[in-house]
């Protein structure tokens, strides 16, 4: 057990630390999204509320595709609604073709409108997007390096998204459920750091240098912030707080 947690969460992520080592996790004051937000994410509370909203048919559901671009990188497909992360699935080696197979079906089985399916669009991702359309799925194409809407306070589309995340995540502002039984989620999440422009923008961590640094990827991660990407329609992904 300890061994597929140093694999899957890393020894010097604070997950680790709490949940393994029994120590107090090392955060700084640039850790994105504090390890207490996601152990509060993960009570049965936030489970409570999460089943309540399902049951009651409010949230809409949203898709997130993270395209491997390395061989130690996974593609991952992140399905959540207004309430918290509902599925999650990871590979290793898929090509384009398979990627976007994986999209449509995963799309068909939680009936997640294609406006609300969103896909990285950098490097090799361009080309699942483009199939997709192809096919008559018009998912929405994200390059998280692009220039953010809210450009007075976010570098980028990356530090935006990121940045929703850390609000559904906190509990003064949101309720976003994760269980704890997606614990690689939880992991990379509360490793990412922040850091601001000289211009006072908020700048998260290239995914680059997370790899770096913590020697993995963070490509759950991006799939759930991908997810709160701006859709086709213009509207803003909504968090129920219950």
């Amino acid at each position: 057990w300890i061994d597929e947690r140093k694999r899957d969460w890393g020894e010097t992520s604070p997950l680790y630390q709490a949940r393994v080592l029994g120590e107090f996790p090392q955060e700084t004051e640039n850790t994105l999204i504090a390890l207490a937000w996601l152990e509060k994410s993960a009570q049965e509370g936030a489970k409570d509320a999460l089943q309540a909203t399902r049951g009651a048919g409010t949230g809409r559901l949203y898709l997130g595709v993270d395209v491997a671009r390395f061989g130690g990188d996974e593609s991952v497909f992140l399905v959540r609604d207004d309430a918290g992360v509902i599925h999650v699935e990871n590979y290793q080696g898929l090509s384009t073709m398979e990627t976007c197979g994986r999209t449509r079906q995963i799309a068909t089985r939680f009936a997640v409108a294609p406006e609300n399916i969103f896909v990285d669009d950098t490097g090799v991702g361009s080309g699942v997007t483009d199939r997709l359309k192809e096919l008559g799925l018009k998912v929405t194409p994200v390059i998280l390096g692009a220039g953010a809407d809210d450009k007075e306070h976010f570098l980028n589309v990356r530090a935006e998204v990121f940045w929703k995340v850390r609000e559904a995540l906190n509990p003064h502002t949101g309720n976003l459920a994760i269980a704890k039984t997606f614990g690689k989620l939880h992991a990379q999440l509360s490793d990412i750091r922040f850091e601001y422009t000289s211009r006072g923008q908020v700048k998260i961590e290239a995914k680059e240098d997370i790899r770096a640094r913590a020697g993995r990827s963070c490509d759950w991660a991006d799939a759930l912030a991908l997810t709160f990407a701006k859709s086709q329609d213009n509207s803003q992904p909504r968090i129920w707080v219950v």
